[in-house]
């Protein structure tokens, strides 16, 4: 008998196979090396790289042969905002790149000091480095997947830049060709906050414990400002007003784009003309008397970064529903530089971050690598600093938040009636075209807003009048901010379908008759009797029409001596001078001297003789009246006077 080994599965007979069952293995062809296709960048793509390189290189050497920075600065940012492009959208990436490059500066103003390195050298060759760092990153992208703005986003840049482009062409245009005298932007506040930037330039940054400075963001702004040349200028404090003067006006004319943009963006992109007339409008703001003419008039140099910076967490805000992590990381670093810029502020973009992390914590705590990494870091800094920074200048200097001064003449019932409209407006949108993470933005603007103004007021309990200086000035602020969001609610509504009836006129006619009536609370500044003050800046310094005072304190300032001006020109222009002369050598905010720079009349001889007295060295009297000397040398006594007589005739 047989056995049959078993070796394995039953092979079935060709007849008892199924055709059905039949599987063909699928052909496969080699393996071919890995190949990486470029796509060919467009003209329009090519060309704009190459304007960029050549930008960069011409700011860049503009800058080291002293000249100003703008160039390079404005080269950097827009860069930066094409590379954030790949990734987000063209208002998130230019508020993004906006936000980072000021963070930059200030921890570069921070750090210089620890090092000792040149200030305004190590911030020129920063940005440099940022720049072609930006260059190379965007050379090394594939074509298509470089961002190209579509045609509805190219109008809306046209719309938000055609007025602060016009305006920056006739303002630089008179600097270029005119005979500016810069006394439009040497008011009030302007005389500290240009020593302050002397400040920071002398220490080589931010030096807290040499001089105390709760807001340094725009004086350290000022400082990287003037640095380049001024070693090299004729006369110093003229090549410092004349830097910190452009600085302002760019501030101002970033202010305008930016409040331009929110407001071209709330229009529907198919009303094209209303889009772009909404630009005009929002850009308009900033630039009315309202904001730059009471700037102008009280010397506000912090106004119009703070006020930049309220529109970026805006901007921020309205994509945080479709960018949380990215959004919501640029909001703490706002927040960050609001204290920095003008502290009371900062609660609206730590509000606006803590609502859009807490309505979405799920996604937050599920964040995972470099992701989590990143957005960690961007809120860690934000307690870090408050313990590090704010805290500490709290302590030295919360007591001068009682503190009187010049403010716009802005009542309490104006910043009422503004919050009570964009409110109501709100929840019209919010309940008629559904609009609610707008509604709730604005919500968590007026509470925070109220919450940083009920502070403040509380800081001046026991004072004779609650409603004073940083009170004032932080609703004049919230009103700037609150009168943009108003215009962007009221275009929205025009834009769409539901503004069309007679309730929808109704709420809108309304909405603009209040918003016209608050804004009319602040009259027209003397001297700046324009809807756009810049125009009037514009003419005057072409026309040379204030030169005489700015260019006596330019030819005596930089002399080194202790001078004060009496009897040489109309009272008014001795009181401007002096109120420069006296704060230029300070050693400190608390120096006695400064008292004398906002009281002295210069024609009352005991007043000069207490001024003298309290500067601690020989004076110089600078005078075109030959009587002057015997009537100081009777009263001064116990001062060390020397009298300088001058060609100019004394006024009568």
């Amino acid at each position: 008998m047989t056995t049959a080994i078993d070796s394995g599965p039953h092979e079935p007979k060709p007849s008892e196979v199924d055709p059905l069952d039949v599987v063909i293995p699928p052909v496969q062809a080699p393996p071919r090396p890995r190949r990486t296709v470029r796509v060919p960048r467009l003209p329009g793509q090519r060309i704009a790289v190459g304007v960029g390189a050549a930008l960069l290189t011409v700011g860049s050497a503009v800058a080291a042969a002293g000249g100003s920075p703008a160039l390079l600065v404005l080269t950097v940012l827009l860069l930066g905002s094409w590379a954030l492009a790949r990734s987000f959208s063209w208002a998130l990436s230019a508020a993004s790149a906006l936000v980072l490059l000021l963070g930059g500066h200030t921890i570069l103003s921070r750090t210089l000091p620890l090092v000792g390195w040149d200030y305004g050298v190590a911030g020129i060759a920063a940005l440099v480095l940022a720049g072609i760092g930006l260059l190379v990153l965007l050379i090394r992208t594939p074509a298509n997947a470089l961002a190209v703005p579509d045609r509805s986003q190219r109008l809306t840049a046209a719309a938000a830049l055609t007025l602060p482009l016009l305006s920056g062409a006739m303002v630089f245009g008179a600097f270029l060709l005119g005979q500016p005298g810069y006394a439009w932007a040497m008011n009030n506040d302007m005389v500290w906050n240009t020593v302050a930037g002397r400040f920071i330039l002398g220490d080589g940054g931010i030096v807290g414990t040499a001089h105390a400075n709760p807001s340094p963001l725009m004086n350290a702004l000022v400082a990287s400002w003037i640095a380049p040349g001024r070693s090299a200028a004729p006369e110093m404090l003229r090549h410092d007003v004349a830097r910190q003067a452009e600085l302002w006006i760019l501030l101002t004319l970033l202010a305008a784009a930016l409040a331009g943009l929110i407001v071209a963006r709330a229009v529907p992109a198919r009303r094209r003309a209303l889009r772009f007339a909404a630009g005009l409008l929002g850009s308009a703001i900033p630039l009315s008397w309202y904001a730059t003419g009471s700037m102008i008039e009280f010397g506000f140099l912090n106004v119009m970064a703070a006020v930049s910076l309220l529109f970026v967490a805006w901007l921020t805000w309205k994509e945080l529903p479709a960018r949380p992590v990215m959004a919501s990381a640029i909001l703490l670093l706002t927040t960050t530089l609001m204290l920095a810029a003008w502290a009371p502020l900062a609660a609206l973009p730590i509000g606006l971050a803590a609502v859009g992390v807490l309505t979405r914590w799920r996604l937050f705590i599920a964040l995972r690598g470099r992701v989590a990494a990143l957005w960690w870091c961007a809120a860690l800094q934000l307690p870090a600093y408050v313990l590090i920074v704010t805290l500490p200048d709290l302590a030295k200097d919360g007591a001068a938040l009682s503190a009187d001064g010049a403010t716009p003449l802005i009542t309490a019932n104006s910043v009422a009636t503004a919050a009570m409209v964009l409110f109501t407006l709100a929840v019209v949108t919010a309940v008629g075209m559904g609009r609610r993470h707008e509604f709730a933005g604005v919500v968590v603007v007026l509470l925070t807003g109220g919450i940083a103004l009920a502070y403040l007021l509380v800081q001046r309990m026991g004072v004779a009048s609650l409603w004073g200086y940083y009170p004032v000035k932080l609703a004049w602020l919230l009103c700037i901010f609150v009168t943009v969001l108003l215009a962007a609610i009221i275009l929205e509504w025009l834009g769409h379908a539901q503004a069309r009836g007679l309730l929808g006129a109704a709420i809108v006619l309304a909405c603009l008759v209040v918003t016209v009536s608050s804004l009319r609370a602040v009259p027209l500044p003397a001297g700046l009797g324009s809807a756009l003050p810049l125009n009037k800046v514009a003419l005057s310094e072409a026309r040379g029409a204030d030169t005489v005072r700015s260019d006596r304190l330019f030819r005596i300032a930089d002399d080194g001596s202790k001078t004060i001006v009496a009897r040489l020109g109309a009272p008014g222009e001795d009181a401007f001078v002096n109120g420069w002369l006296l704060q230029l050598q300070a050693d400190s905010s608390a120096d006695p001297i400064r008292d004398h720079s906002y009281t002295l009349d210069a024609d009352d001889v005991g007043q000069l003789c207490a001024a003298a007295r309290d500067w601690n060295g020989p004076v110089v009297i600078e005078t075109a009246d030959p009587a002057l000397e015997d009537e100081l040398l009777t009263a001064c006594t116990d001062a060390e006077i020397t009298v300088r007589m001058t060609e100019e005739t004394p006024a009568v």
